[in-house]
């Protein structure tokens, strides 16, 4: 008899018609790790490979074996869909936001100064596009994290490994002796602390057999953060805890939206503070200068380049180009060769323009609302997942880019967009006391 899991549009506390999928077979969960792993950590070749500007901006970040690799488990794990396309085409639904922007970006080859660079950078965003709905649709939000859990134990282990073992690699020398790990950059192993500060957190509730494990290895992401000398890295690690700890304490309550509300602007203007560091008394606690090492001088260079091509932006990817292309005068301007702009809307801006901008600002804030929904009707650790994704979301991509492409927080963009969106629609139709909000306290599994 084969085995059934309830469709991702269903949610506890929520009527709705049933409808099932077979759950994934164990080959098929060996794949799905396997491709969250490329996605998070990479493959073993990028881990002996110093970070390198040029040559990042020369491949897109999408050397040749990498990107074959992942456009084959991109395509293995596609073929999972075939049967359910109706379910695909209804997660596109209920946030089509996701599919406007990709669409765009597939429209951008035609504007494109590079074609033939946005059409590959193109086909790696299509792909973890597709990634995010395979796992929507294929398995629930307390799986998902859970196989992000394993994959963040490995890289952990990995990164200590590389810092201690073998650190001509595992060390940038060159910048201050930051800990970079198996990763190409300081601020890409800052950004995976920070999301394992999540996804730690939620399993530690969720999964009880493996709570010390999970405490461990939150515990562990600290030196990490702390090595990499990221100081917008340290403050989204801090933070995160303390937005799902809010989160709960009201979940149950009627002010539960007035304090994500609170939550998220505290936090935004805590990071903004520490990326313009405008005052001399925070700039000499976080040993910055005023400028955040040039970014915000940086951001006034590209706003006025964006401004040339306001509602189109210059194709996919394309402005980073390295010398010769839309950023030559940047880089010139810039003598540390910036490799992007430091920021996911303005890297969207100068990519799509306006036709990417804006839809990007209503997807997250709109993601923001219905994930505050989920928190109050979705039960367990888990029903807090999508708030805290786009609560770290909105905390790291106020000085980093990397969220769009070949990574791993595209994906779960998606998951957390169409988790978020699966109960406003029903919810919307009735009355919140026919709803009962969830249990104040967690649900833990076993």
């Amino acid at each position: 008899m084969t085995a059934l899991v309830p469709r991702f549009g269903m949610s506890p506390g929520v009527r709705s018609r049933p409808a099932t999928v077979s759950r994934p077979g164990v080959l098929e969960q060996f794949l799905t790790v396997f491709t969250i792993g490329t996605l998070t950590l990479g493959l073993p070749n990028e881990w002996f490979q110093a970070f390198d500007p040029i040559q990042a901006i020369d491949t897109g970040g999408n050397s040749a074996l990498p990107s074959a690799v992942f456009l084959l488990l991109g395509t293995l794990l596609g073929t999972r869909l075939i049967g359910n396309w109706n379910l695909v085409l209804e997660a596109v639904r209920r946030e089509w936001l996701i599919a406007f922007i990709v669409s765009v970006a597939l429209v951008s080859i035609l504007w494109s100064p590079d074609s033939i660079q946005t059409f590959r950078r193109f086909g790696a965003f299509a792909i973890a596009t597709l990634v995010g709905y395979y796992l929507v649709v294929r398995y629930e939000l307390a799986r998902i994290n859970r196989m992000l859990a394993y994959v963040l134990i490995i890289g952990t282990i990995l990164n200590y490994l590389w810092v201690f073992g073998l650190p001509q690699y595992g060390i940038d020398l060159s910048v201050d002796a930051n800990w970079t790990g198996i990763t190409s950059q300081r601020n890409v192993l800052g950004r995976l602390s920070v999301l394992s500060a999540l996804v730690f957190s939620v399993a530690y509730r969720e999964h009880r057999s493996m709570r010390l494990v999970y405490l461990l290895f939150l515990g562990l992401q600290l030196p990490l953060v702390l090595g990499t000398g990221s100081k917008t890295s340290l403050a989204s690690f801090l933070i995160t805890p303390v937005f799902l700890f809010i989160y709960q304490a009201f979940r149950a309550r009627k002010t539960l939206y007035g304090a994500v509300a609170v939550s998220l602007f505290g936090g935004a203007a805590f990071a903004i503070s520490v990326a313009t560091a405008s005052l001399d008394q925070l700039t000499r606690a976080l040993d910055r200068d005023v400028t955040l090492t040039g970014r915000t001088i940086l951001w006034e260079d590209l706003i006025a380049e964006g401004s040339s091509r306001p509602f189109t932006g210059f194709g996919w990817e394309a402005f980073w180009g390295g010398w010769f292309s839309p950023s030559h005068e940047i880089w010139i301007t810039h003598n540390w060769l910036p490799p992007t702009a430091h920021n996911v809307f303005l890297d969207m801006f100068l990519s799509l323009g306006l036709l990417g901008f804006v839809p990007m600002i209503v997807l997250v804030a709109r993601g923001i609302v219905r994930a505050s929904r989920h928190v109050r009707y979705v039960d367990g650790a888990v029903g807090l997942w999508p708030l805290g994704f786009f609560s770290m979301l909105m905390m790291i991509s106020v000085t980093e880019s990397g969220v769009a492409g070949r990574t791993i927080f595209w994906p779960l963009l998606v998951v957390a967009s169409v988790h978020g969106a699966r109960l406003s629609r029903r919810v919307l139709e009735i009355n919140d006391e026919e709803l009962p909000p969830a249990p104040h306290t967690l649900r833990r599994s076993r």
